[in-house]
């Protein structure tokens, strides 16, 4: 198989493997986010603010968050680069 082929397949089982990163990353944020809305709500209705609250309020979210979108670049970094390989061929 030509050089050109293989990098191709390569770079596509990394976009796989991307991809199924990003969903991981996305399921692990909508968690953090619905446990700091569980929070919120609780806070709105007059319960104490939990001591978890602002860590994951100012930290674990943002990073959840951080960690989708980085996901994301890379993956139309490397969405770009199979389309060159393509178009190389």
């Amino acid at each position: 198989m030509p050089e050109d082929g293989r990098r191709l397949e390569h770079l596509v089982r990394l976009r796989d493997e991307l991809l199924d990163e990003m969903e991981t990353a996305d399921r692990e944020f909508t968690e953090v986010r619905m446990r700091v809305e569980r929070m919120e709500s609780d806070m709105r209705i007059g319960r104490p603010e939990p001591s978890a609250y602002a860590e994951a309020k100012g930290h674990v979210l943002p990073q959840a968050e951080g960690r989708v979108l980085d996901a994301f670049r890379n993956l139309l970094k490397l969405e770009d680069k199979i389309k060159a390989e393509s178009r190389a061929d």
